[in-house]
């Protein structure tokens, strides 16, 4: 695993961060696995159309992106601040397909990670 790298958002430098994140890589040449954009004092709103708009970015289009809340947090499967989560689309649809994710009962799948958002659902 690559880790994960978090960032405080800042609208000046996210574009810088967000278009490097496909060349991130460890000491031991290990891809990240994402950049979580900590968003403090975002509503659920704003992240829904900032992640709706980083879709719609063509140099973006190897990442999936997904937003938390606290205010998800009806069973605990939240993060604690505002988040956008980058990730990289291809491990993230190998993984979903190799654990089952698109099979699997929402609430088996909730259980096991902090609810995310794709503005698609």
């Amino acid at each position: 695993m690559g880790g994960i790298i978090t960032i405080p958002y800042n609208s000046v430098s996210f574009d810088t961060f967000a278009t490097v994140f496909n060349n991130c890589k460890s000491e031991e040449d290990v891809e990240t696995d994402c950049f979580v954009y900590v968003c403090e004092g975002k509503s659920p709103q704003w992240l829904e159309a900032k992640v709706k708009q980083c879709q719609s970015v063509d140099r973006y289009k190897d990442s999936e992106w997904l937003y938390s809340t606290p205010e998800d947090d009806d069973e605990g499967n939240a993060t604690p601040v505002p988040v956008i989560i980058q990730q990289r689309k291809a491990q993230l649809e190998q993984l979903r397909q190799q654990t089952g994710y698109y099979n699997a009962p929402p609430e088996s799948t909730e259980a096991k990670c902090p609810r995310t958002h794709s503005p698609d659902q």
